[in-house]
């Protein structure tokens, strides 16, 4: 049993009970040692340098803390006499600062965000040759509204953009119901707190790659349920993928899920085949596995049947090699074990043939006049030794002896 020491209080600070009442489960202790910083030194201004020296967390992490607890309500970039002016003169009542105007409540914390106008106007309009001033209605779930229908849909571009700078970010979540709605929403369906190198990611899907909030939760659910761990590289590298195909709607990303899932479904016995240790298939695996079940439509037993024919030729497993195999086989019309059999026999037989045919034309060659033999030349070859003897002992020169003047 443990009991609180009375000596404790001789120096304490305030600490909101949110915080210990619905953070402690959810965030990290570095996130934690950040706020708790902040509150203990409340009274000067610190920086995030500051903090990371106080706190030993790195300066990029503490970052992302910061931007958390902004989203939560605990901090704001504003000053405090600025909110309370603002919310006295948006009508708001003095117990509910950051409720709206007409008494809702239910708005997500990201809604919460604000940011100084300094800090926004250093900030270009256009990131990456796309336009980022998209400002319409998402309700909770990802969908869009219905007013400013035809300006909800971002631009695709395909240039390759890096990440997003922090300033960028803040001046997205200040201006776009969209993105705070995205980054809310994103957090809950991966069931874990989202730095800026998240954000970014999820920025670039929709503001660069085009796709809308809707199809990028369904991406960050799908992770996070499918046992990819809500692993943002995943989420990123597939978003992508889809933005270049144009699979940009529920219904379609709901057929691409299904051939993602059957792709995995036919990971394990295709491994038990070829020998493969790897657990999940890279990206350029699954395309050449979705065109062999899905467009050839071949099954396991075909599979077998062409990584055998290429362990014919070589040791080492190739995709490619197998494609190959694969590709002559379904142009050939040949979809069964028995029909590849019968494949290679009329395969070997042609060989026979070829080789016959070369064989046979060689001959004839050989019987044709002005061939390159010594019998197409009409004189008979000669192998008397004495007579090869005396022509070479008669092709030597004679050496004359240089006579004295």
């Amino acid at each position: 049993m443990y009991y609180i020491s009375p000596n404790s209080f001789a120096g304490v600070f305030a600490v909101p009970s949110a915080l210990a009442d619905t953070a402690l489960k959810t965030v990290s202790g570095s996130f934690l040692k950040v706020i708790l910083c902040i509150f203990r030194r409340c009274y000067e201004p610190i920086t995030p340098e500051e903090i990371s020296k106080h706190t030993g967390v790195p300066v990029g992490e503490v970052g992302d803390a910061l931007i958390y607890w902004t989203q939560k309500g605990l901090l704001s970039e504003k000053a405090p006499v600025e909110e309370v002016s603002n919310a006295v003169s948006n009508g708001l009542p003095d117990e509910n600062p950051t409720g709206d105007t007409d008494g809702n409540q239910n708005r997500s914390a990201a809604d919460d965000i604000s940011f100084t106008e300094e800090n926004a106007e250093n900030i270009p309009e256009k990131t990456g040759g796309a336009s980022v001033s998209v400002n319409t209605g998402v309700s909770a779930d990802g969908s869009e509204g219905t007013a400013a229908k035809a300006d909800t849909k971002p631009r695709k571009t395909t240039a390759m953009p890096g990440r997003l700078s922090y300033e960028i970010i803040c001046k997205r979540i200040n201006e776009s119901e969209n993105v705070r709605t995205l980054f809310s929403q994103a957090q809950t369906r991966l069931g874990r707190t989202i730095g800026t190198g998240d954000q970014s990611s999820l920025l670039l899907l929709h503001d660069y790659f085009g796709l809308p909030v809707e199809v990028i939760l369904a991406l960050c659910e799908y992770a996070s349920v499918s046992g990819k761990g809500g692993n943002m590289n995943y989420i990123y590298t597939l978003g992508v993928d889809w933005s270049k195909r144009e699979i940009d709607t529920l219904e379609e990303a709901d057929e691409e899920f299904k051939r993602i899932q059957a792709i995995d479904k036919n990971w394990a016995p295709f491994c038990k085949i070829t020998g493969i240790k790897k657990k999940k298939p890279t990206a350029k695996q699954s395309e050449f596995l979705s065109v062999w079940i899905d467009r050839f439509h071949f099954t396991m037993e075909m599979l077998s049947c062409a990584y055998d024919e290429m362990s014919k030729h070589t040791d080492e497993m190739s995709f490619p090699y197998m494609n190959k195999i694969l590709t002559q086989w379904y142009n050939a019309g040949v979809d069964t074990p028995e029909k590849v059999r019968l494949h290679e026999e009329e395969f070997t037989e042609n060989m026979v043939k070829a080789a016959a045919e070369r064989a046979k034309k060689k001959k004839d060659a050989a019987k044709t006049p002005g061939g390159n033999n010594s019998a197409s030349s009409g004189t008979p070859a000669s192998y008397d030794i004495e007579k090869a003897q005396q022509k070479a002992k008669a092709s030597v020169p004679t050496l004359k002896k240089k006579e004295k003047r």
